[in-house]
């Protein structure tokens, strides 16, 4: 059985969807756990109502007090009853073949792992080949760093639940930014092979009031914590790379993020940390950076040129 975890906080507009794509599922052997977090609207009464409404469903309903989303993943996952984890967020669908295809390798292939395509709703869908490939460790960790339809994300995975309870694997509850990125490359140490099916099954939903999308916010200060921990797994230099390049982008962004929309108390108080760490995968950047994307390259070589230039270009 698949254990599908929602964490839900104030969805009422959208998780009576997100679970209507669920229902119609071609794989039916799974439960739905949704774990309200202290939800300020009517969120409880929706799932309370869509229960009712649909009594074949195997739909569990818990609340607690507002503790953030990677507590709420994490309480899911505690109270989750099938051998895989899957996590859907309230206001996003799946495709009716989701879970199937998701399942399917692991009939297939002993592997730790499996993916779907991811497709953002301001993205034009990519027609691809589909079918199915298997992974090596190295190569699937290319991928949460290079491919946009795989990436870091918790949505689009299949987990194995004892593995995950064996290893202790679990969400950084002090993590507010990338705390998926950081819980996937933690399981990624534990992998040998991953399935991945190319078709974007999971179509994600842009949310404007999301922490990565709102202004400047002190939480997203929480990115070098994220970073800071996925430095203590053990892993190839390779890998050890990626990491290092995606964080000097994620920094790009994020003082970008800061010029653009913070404030000048907050310029002060950021600023001289985020150059500091800036500078410290300087030769790595300058000599690979482009594949992390040109922009931000760019905006590299001029920072390496004089740190007073960035604020220039990066805005």
């Amino acid at each position: 059985m698949i254990s599908v975890v929602i964490p839900c906080y104030n969805c009422e507009e959208t998780v009576s969807s997100c679970l209507d794509s669920l229902l119609n599922q071609t794989y039916q052997d799974f439960e739905i756990i949704c774990v309200n977090d202290g939800s300020k609207d009517d969120t409880l009464d929706v799932l309370k109502t869509y229960q009712k409404q649909h009594p074949q469903l195997k739909l569990t309903i818990v609340s607690h007090h507002n503790q953030g989303v990677s507590f709420t993943r994490n309480r899911g996952m505690e109270l989750a009853q099938g051998t895989y984890v899957s996590f859907v967020d309230p206001d996003d669908l799946v495709d009716t073949r989701f879970l199937e295809l998701l399942y399917q390798p692991y009939l297939i292939e002993d592997c730790q792992l499996s993916v779907v395509g991811v497709q953002k709703t301001n993205e034009e869908s990519i027609n691809l080949d589909g079918g199915l490939e298997f992974l090596s460790k190295e190569q699937y960790f290319h991928k949460i760093f290079r491919d946009p339809m795989v990436k870091g994300y918790s949505c689009n995975k299949l987990y194995r639940l004892d593995l995950i309870k064996q290893q202790q694997i679990f969400f950084k509850s002090d993590l507010t930014v990338m705390e998926d990125l950081e819980f996937n490359v933690h399981y990624c140490s534990f992998v040998k092979k991953v399935a991945y099916t190319k078709e974007q099954l999971y179509h994600y939903v842009i949310h404007p009031k999301s922490v990565m999308n709102k202004g400047w916010q002190d939480d997203k200060m929480s990115v070098l914590k994220t970073f800071s921990y996925m430095r203590q797994y053990p892993m190839s230099k390779e890998q050890q790379e990626l990491i290092a390049l995606d964080y000097t982008r994620s920094l790009l962004w994020l003082i970008g993020q800061l010029y653009r929309t913070g404030s000048n108390q907050d310029i002060v108080q950021w600023e001289p940390k985020l150059l500091e760490e800036l500078s410290r995968e300087q030769g790595l950047f300058l000599r690979r950076g482009y594949q992390v994307g040109l922009k931000y390259y760019l905006s590299y070589l001029f920072f390496s040129l004089n740190k007073r230039l960035l604020r220039l270009v990066i805005r």
